[in-house]
């Protein structure tokens, strides 16, 4: 059996908007501007990891752990008010269900995780769930994924991985499994050049896992 492995911000859900928003205005309310290189280089990272870089970027005297206790509160009030699934994943979720096991491997927390996916109602359609909460370090590593396939029981080679990011790609590249891109409006114009391939959406997406899952 085949799997697919669903990367969760920016690629199942909009939250990547929420992120750079309430990044921007932490860094606003101290005095700092925060640019598009840093929030993407964040990206994927552990969110602790992330928090750090964020400090050291912008010269911030706060602890690294303060700093993601506010963003974390923040986003869980956007998530839990206005969290909206990207097009075509329910679609995709319901049609691949059936075919093969389905993951998540994300490089946020098993607390963000459990409130996406309630949010969505999505919470039985997945056969497991690996978060940063047990890895050492966060994408580009392919820790992430290469742990999720062995919770599957499955080779990297018969797991495909759909990423909105490059670092995202890079990692399910080094694991050894199909890295399949979907870039968002905030993504875009990231490197994807070790992606399988790279769709427009979902939609698109999941017309060719139906026929990767046959071969």
């Amino acid at each position: 059996m085949k799997a697919v492995i669903f990367d969760m911000d920016g690629l199942m859900v909009d939250t990547e908007s929420f992120y750079f928003e309430v990044e921007r205005d932490m860094g606003r309310k101290r005095g700092k501007r925060v640019e598009d290189e840093l929030l993407h280089r964040m990206m994927g990272q552990k969110p602790l990891d992330s928090m750090r870089l964020f400090v050291r970027e912008l010269g911030l005297d706060e602890s690294p752990e303060t700093l993601l206790a506010e963003r974390d509160e923040r986003i869980l009030a956007c998530i839990r008010t206005g969290l909206q699934p990207m097009p075509g994943l329910y679609e995709i979720v319901r049609t691949l269900k059936p075919l093969v096991k389905l993951a998540i491997g994300t490089g946020n927390t098993k607390k963000m995780v459990t409130e996406v996916l309630k949010a969505l109602g999505l919470e039985e359609m997945f056969d497991i769930v690996q978060t940063s909460d047990d890895v050492s370090s966060g994408k580009p590593s392919p820790e992430i994924f290469v742990k999720a396939v062995e919770k599957l029981n499955i080779s990297p080679e018969r797991a495909a991985v759909l990423e909105d990011s490059a670092n995202g790609i890079r990692a399910a590249h080094a694991a050894g499994c199909l890295p399949l891109a979907v870039p968002n409006e905030y993504t875009k114009s990231q490197d994807f050049s070790l992606a399988h391939r790279v769709f427009g959406s979902l939609y698109e997406a999941k017309d060719f896992l139906m026929e990767w899952v046959r071969q």
